[in-house]
């Protein structure tokens, strides 16, 4: 059944109730749970996000414009490192908003690395360029994904990458044939801290740029276990990512061309910090 929601903010599109059945809970976390589900129109195995959406809840039309755009951006995606919108409805009996994606069987990156310990460098390589081809398909469609960390990043059982989790994601007014950070106005405090931008935490105009920094922190992530400044609780770490001009530790156990890499990405200085579109050219890759 099709439903709008107040202000029709949020409208059920994609697959409907009849055309998908719920299965088991495969992850949970503090905006609600991810379950798998199929495709009863082709038998495809898909996830369902469910977000509690009941109207007697504070800040109930906050969450509710979050979801729609987050909807609104996934809806325009297709691209082979983006997790794949499928379709988003309101449960209203149950007061659930349920959003479908493509079901990727390998897990976060941070589940991964959880199973399997810090990553080689070749590996860290290989997931870095696919990470960089999404960012840059999303950034020359004026969107900056904010959240870029090894829990949003899925990996499939053929070693693709794809973005996912586009709920800190926003777009920015202007697109240019090449991103360019004079078409950006953001000043909102979004991400998560260990991975967040100085210009990101200073609540400074930034852009497309940010992510660049938050891979840079992935990359840490990937070859070590853990962001940089980990030891640091994450006030401190807020603190010291906008405050210091100092480099967090690099892995000792990598190329000099890899450090370089992380290097770049971590530049604080916004106009001197290349773009994804520069880094897929960097020697690195």
């Amino acid at each position: 059944m099709k439903m709008e929601l107040d202000d029709k903010s949020v409208r059920t599109h994609g697959l409907y109730t009849d055309q998908w059945r719920e299965g088991p809970m495969i992850g949970k976390g503090a905006f609600g749970s991810v379950n798998l589900a199929i495709n009863l129109t082709n038998g495809e195995i898909i996830a369902v996000k469910k977000i509690q959406a009941d109207p007697q809840l504070p800040e109930y039309k906050k969450k509710l414009f979050a979801l729609s755009k987050e909807i609104d951006i996934l809806s325009h995606l297709n691209h082979p490192n983006i997790v794949q919108y499928l379709g988003s409805e309101i449960d209203e009996k149950n007061h659930v908003m349920n959003i479908l994606v493509e079901y990727v069987p390998g897990g976060s990156m941070q589940s991964l690395i959880s199973k399997f310990g810090p990553l080689s460098e070749v590996l860290v390589r290989l997931y870095t360029k696919q990470i960089l081809l999404g960012l840059e398909y999303l950034h020359r469609k004026g969107i900056i994904h904010r959240d870029i960390k090894g829990a949003n990043i899925l990996v499939d059982q053929y070693g693709r990458v794809k973005l996912s989790d586009f709920g800190a994601a926003t777009k920015i007014e202007s697109v240019t044939t090449l991103p360019s950070e004079s078409s950006t106005s953001c000043e909102t405090f979004t991400g998560t801290p260990y991975w967040m931008a100085p210009e990101v935490i200073k609540q400074n105009n930034y852009g497309r740029k940010c992510d660049v920094w938050s891979l840079g922190c992935t990359v840490i992530e990937m070859l070590t276990g853990q962001p940089p400044w980990s030891h640091l609780t994450p006030v401190t770490a807020l603190f010291q990512i906008a405050s210091s001009d100092e480099l967090p530790n690099f892995p000792t156990n990598v190329t000099l061309t890899c450090i370089q890499f992380m290097s770049s990405c971590l530049v604080r200085d916004v106009a001197i910090r290349p773009t994804v579109t520069q880094l897929l050219k960097n020697q690195f890759m």
